[in-house]
């Protein structure tokens, strides 16, 4: 099972803790110093990094992409609501 991401980053296999990581990642670009950060903040060196997906999963990026999905819909359901009150609104003005 893969997890969906955050635009602009991958689930790559960090060998360290053995878990999935959020990591931020733009084709083609490698940090200067070999370290990679996930979105927990954990730190993992280029030799420790799996470029694929497989078993668990780490909380804390769940987490970060959660806050992420939550903060999307929230904006989602904003504009909704500001549309249809303006619409509402309109409907009211009219004779």
């Amino acid at each position: 099972m893969t997890m969906p991401a955050l635009p602009g980053h991958i689930w790559w296999h960090s060998a360290v803790d053995a878990q999935n990581h959020l990591y931020v990642h733009d084709e083609g670009e490698e940090p200067e110093d070999g370290i990679y950060e996930a979105a927990c903040e954990k730190l993992v060196i280029r030799d420790k990094l799996v470029r694929e997906e497989y078993g668990s999963y780490c909380h804390d990026c769940l987490l970060k992409l959660g806050q992420h999905q939550a903060a999307r819909l929230e904006e989602h359901f904003d504009n909704y609501v500001s549309t249809y009150d303006d619409s509402k609104s309109a409907q009211d003005k009219a004779p």
